[in-house]
């Protein structure tokens, strides 16, 4: 039904705006209009909608002018449609002079919600807003826009990690000499600067101010000046920040009265790096309880390294097991010459002189091994960690070489790899071109928007190399030293991985937590939890939908739907039983919604959507038993039919044209691939790529398609 008249209260959804936008369903509102989710017919994606209203308050007469200049100005705004901090604006429709501005639809949910729902942002997370709203609002005022309403509902925190600076409408060109009319202060109280209040000329240090009102609200909770006094922001100082620790003077500096008092942009964003490598401050006021507090680093110095004890000991175990195996070899070889010599080559008789060789090989075995690790051990030197105020020192011994690092020139540091391996001390440089001074060795696939990833130090596994430390000396230090730096990655191995919308995957971790990873990077640091008690679930499977709606296999063999982009109880819905009996589980990969599965006597079926019982499935393959791995890829062959990839238990990958997939239909296209565990699609990311985990290393492949050759993959992330 197309949309005709323009007096409010008419909207309603299954309109259709601008013949192209059919409204779904409302998102919010404010006090100058209202944003609902739309379908666009044309290209069968989903957006949002803003139709902007204005306030009641607003002259009569100034009404069409201000109309007509906020869709002016969002058609000016969509020339930042590139930007990562921007929010796109796709195309504005006006239907009866009323402009409807057409945006893009962020998977998430804006600041304002944030702190309504966790409480205040400690001060880390504050750091990455700011950033992200100042490279945003550059772009903003390099056009020739001042953006006149930034505030937390207008920013967004997108389930991928983005952060973006939403909603136009009210944007202004800063070269209209009307802007210093009186009566045109537009805007939300709290967050305007005192010269809009004024009614004088302003540009985009308003902007700014706004910004640091924003900033205040985020790590305080309350704004900076009182709401009972309308003129405060014209007549008293902001009150002082208690939790804003580090970012305190860029906050205060952005709330400036004067707009030439203000920081530049650049200067600003100069004043955010210098906090970031700054000793974090304590928090003097109690946080919400799921948030971290800043910690101060202990001021004397720690150095980790092993005991002549522990040398001795670590060696002799080093040494133990090939010396002891050697002796014991050699008394039963000796135990055989002795037996064939008396018994004439009679061997059925040999047993006792056997028997006492391994006996008498085994114990001289013991003890010249005890002797040699213990010998081994008395001259060995243990390497070296020291943790002091202001760096910290890595001395490996065998090297003979010691790296010292400070802290202020550091972004992140972590200890990163598998579950009871070898694990990687991974540091990444604020500068770096510090980082490419100290001539460590990169990780790529570590790297991401704080900097290039090097390894600091590689610690031990075990006892096999007893000079290297071992990861779990090293944590607790790590967390009093580091302080914020120090970013605790989980250990245990991820599993049940599903690529969802965008190109996203969902991963499970030890503990039962759903973590969201964002396309490309797939960045650790970047990850965002959707879910807790997921450790219950068998098997998961993504079908797609614009909220990455998955499928969950429980126990006991019930199949739920949950409805994404947040992955809790309450949003399930049964579709499904009896899949206990089902060892693989995939999409079909098309958008259908659509199954394939594997049941225990190696028959593979396909299930039509939306429910998923015995009803509704077909047997399309057989002798499918032998296979390990199974993942609907969607047409890549053009036949016409979903195909799949699937590795069969030799480690070779097949390629199944469908409709129907018995063994002549398949095509053999890899091997090797039984070290590989976790296999997914990536939907909508406009690929044929493949993501696999390596079944010891714990690391993250990208395989490029079709061929899926190891020469065609790259490791994009480790502790998988």
């Amino acid at each position: 039904m197309p949309i005709g008249g323009a007096m409010r209260g008419e909207t309603a959804p299954d309109m259709v705006i601008g013949g192209r936008y059919k409204l779904v369903g409302r998102l919010g509102a404010g006090g100058f209009g209202q944003v609902w989710r739309a379908r666009d017919l044309a290209l069968a994606v989903d957006v949002a909608v803003k139709e902007v209203r204005l306030d009641d308050a607003v002259p009569h007469a100034l009404r069409g002018e201000l109309l007509a200049r906020a869709g002016r100005e969002a058609r000016n705004a969509a020339r930042l449609r590139d930007h990562p901090h921007i929010v796109t604006v796709h195309d504005v429709v006006e239907v009866d002079g009323i402009p409807w501005i057409v945006m893009q639809l962020v998977d998430g949910r804006s600041l304002a919600e944030e702190l309504d729902e966790r409480g205040t942002l400690p001060v880390g997370r504050a750091a990455d807003v700011a950033r992200a709203l100042l490279r945003g609002l550059d772009a903003v005022h390099r056009a020739g826009l001042v953006h006149r309403d930034v505030k937390p509902a207008n920013t967004m925190l997108a389930s991928s990690g983005a952060i973006l600076l939403a909603d136009f409408g009210i944007a202004v060109d800063r070269k209209d000499p009307r802007l210093t009319a009186p009566d045109m202060v537009i805007g939300s109280p709290g967050y305007m600067a005192p010269e809009r209040w004024q009614g004088g000329p302003y540009d985009g240090r308003a902007d700014l101010f706004s910004l640091g009102a924003t900033l205040y609200e985020a790590m305080e909770g309350v704004l900076p000046f009182p709401a009972s006094n309308p003129t405060a922001v014209l007549t008293e100082p902001p009150r002082p920040p208690v939790r804003a620790g580090r970012l305190t003077a860029l906050v205060m500096a952005l709330l400036r009265k004067d707009p030439a008092q203000r920081p530049t942009i650049a200067q600003a964003l100069d004043m955010l790096d210098h906090a970031a490598s700054t000793l974090r401050l304590p928090i003097t006021q109690e946080q919400s309880p799921d948030r971290k507090p800043s910690r101060v680093r202990p001021s004397g110095p720690v150095t980790i390294s092993h005991t002549r004890q522990a040398l001795t000991r670590r060696s002799t175990q080093d040494a133990s097991c090939l010396l002891a195996l050697s002796f014991v070899l050699l008394g039963a070889v000796a135990g055989l010459l002795r037996d064939a010599h008396v018994h004439q080559g009679h061997y059925d008789r040999l047993s006792g002189s056997l028997v006492v060789g391994l006996v008498t090989g085994a114990v001289v075995g013991g003890l010249v091994s005890s002797a040699v690790g213990y010998v081994r051990g008395f001259f060995l030197t243990s390497d070296s960690v020291t943790f002091a105020h202001e760096s910290i020192t890595v001395t490996q011994a065998s090297a003979a070489r010691s790296i010292r690092v400070r802290w202020d020139d550091l972004s992140l540091i972590a200890l990163t790899g598998p579950a009871g391996g070898r694990k990687d001390l991974v540091v990444w440089f604020a500068d770096e071109e510090t980082g490419r001074s100290m001539r460590l060795e990169r990780l790529q696939g570590l790297d991401n928007e704080r900097g290039l990833a090097h390894r600091l130090y590689r610690t031990a596994a075990g006892a096999n190399r007893p000079r290297q430390l071992q990861a779990d000396q090293l944590t607790a230090p790590l967390r009093a030293h580091a302080a914020e730096l120090y970013y605790e990655m989980a250990t245990p191995p991820m599993s049940h991985l599903v690529g969802v919308g965008g190109g996203n995957i969902l991963a499970v971790d030890g503990a039962g937590s759903l973590w969201r990873y964002a396309a490309p990077g797939y960045d650790p640091f970047e990850k965002t939890r959707v879910g807790a008690g997921w450790g219950k679930m068998k098997k998961l499977v993504a079908i797609g939908g614009s909220n990455g709606d998955i499928l969950a296999i429980s126990d006991s063999g019930d199949m739920y739907r949950y409805h994404g982009p947040d992955y809790h109880g309450p949003s399930r819905t049964r579709v499904g039983t009896g899949w206990e009996t089902m060892s693989h589980v995939t999409s079909t990969g098309d958008g259908t919604g659509d199954l394939f599965a594997v049941d225990d006597a190696g028959r593979l079926f396909h299930y039509r959507g939306p429910h998923y019982y015995g009803s509704q499935r077909k047997q399309i393959g057989t002798g499918w038993g032998t296979m390990n791995a199974v993942v609907g890829v969607g047409d890549i062959s053009g036949s016409g039919s979903a195909d799949i990839l699937a590795v069969d238990d030799a480690g070779r990958l097949f390629h199944y044209r469908g409709p129907h997939y018995y063994g002549s239909q398949r095509k053999q296209i890899g091997t090797g691939w039984n070290t590989m565990t976790n296999l997914v699609a990536i939907p909508g990311s406009g690929t044929t790529d493949l993501l696999a985990t390596g079944a010891t290393t714990g690391h993250l492949y990208r395989y490029t398609g079709p061929a899926y050759s190891g020469a065609r993959r790259r490791r994009i992330g480790t502790s998988w």
